[in-house]
């Protein structure tokens, strides 16, 4: 987002990415601290607004946990929805959703006398 953006007047729609691998501080044993990675979009406008999921590999799921224009409770959803990043995510007008990034490891491919073979 450049500074003309963020300065605007007229956006009214934003996404953060909290990486949980990328806290650099150390537990009390001196361990690194890995938490959830968090997507929360926000959008203040009043139309929807679609946010593309982040994919940075193949293998990027994300699971909601909060969607404030549910109308059911309009609290932590239950539903736990999965989502495959890259695609898009329509936000509601005035609301904002939370999802947690659940990776699926990549397939590895054993090489046999025959080609090639997954492996679980």
């Amino acid at each position: 987002m450049t500074d003309d953006e963020w300065n605007s007047d007229y956006v009214r729609s934003l996404g953060a990415r909290l990486s949980g691998d990328a806290i650099t501080e150390l537990d009390n044993k001196g361990k690194s601290i890995v938490g959830e990675t968090l997507l929360i979009l926000f959008n203040a406008h009043f139309e929807p607004v679609s946010f593309i999921l982040p994919a940075h590999n193949k293998g990027a799921i994300w699971s909601m946990i909060l969607n404030t224009a549910e109308r059911s409770t309009g609290t932590f959803s239950s539903s736990k929805e999965l989502k495959r990043g890259g695609r898009p995510f329509k936000t509601e007008g005035r609301s904002m959703a939370v999802f947690s990034l659940k990776e699926i490891p990549p397939r590895r491919v054993r090489k046999s006398t025959t080609g090639s073979e997954p492996v679980s």
